[in-house]
C-alpha cells in the first residue's frame, strides 16, 4: 500500500533553503538518493559564509535534525568559493 502524499508546508522556512550537513555520513546518504541525476551530484566540503546569506541549526527549529543546517544564500552570492569538491572513494 502506497502512503499518502505529505502536503508541503509552505510556511517552513526549510524549504527555501539550501540543505548542508555536518555530519558527513548524512551527506553521503543525501548524495546516493539523487546519484541518478545530472549534471552528476558530489559532495562539496567547506563552511557556510554569513557574507553569502543566513545559516541555522535546523536543530533549532525542529526536533530529531542534529546535524543538518539550512542556508538561505543570497542570489547574487558565490558560495562555491567557500567550499571544495570531496573525492570519492
Amino acid at each position: 500500500m502506497i502512503p499518502p502524499r505529505k502536503r508541503i508546508n509552505l510556511k517552513d522556512p526549510g524549504i527555501y533553503s539550501t540543505s548542508c550537513n555536518m555530519d558527513y555520513s548524512e551527506a553521503e546518504y543525501v548524495l546516493r538518493l539523487i546519484m541518478r541525476h545530472k549534471p552528476e551530484a558530489f559532495i562539496a566540503k567547506g563552511e557556510t559564509e554569513k557574507s553569502c546569506g543566513p545559516c541555522q541549526l535546523t536543530a533549532e527549529r525542529e526536533t530529531g535534525k542534529g546535524a543538518h543546517v539550512d542556508w538561505w544564500v543570497y542570489d547574487d552570492s558565490e558560495p562555491q568559493r567557500y567550499f571544495e569538491k570531496e573525492d570519492q572513494e
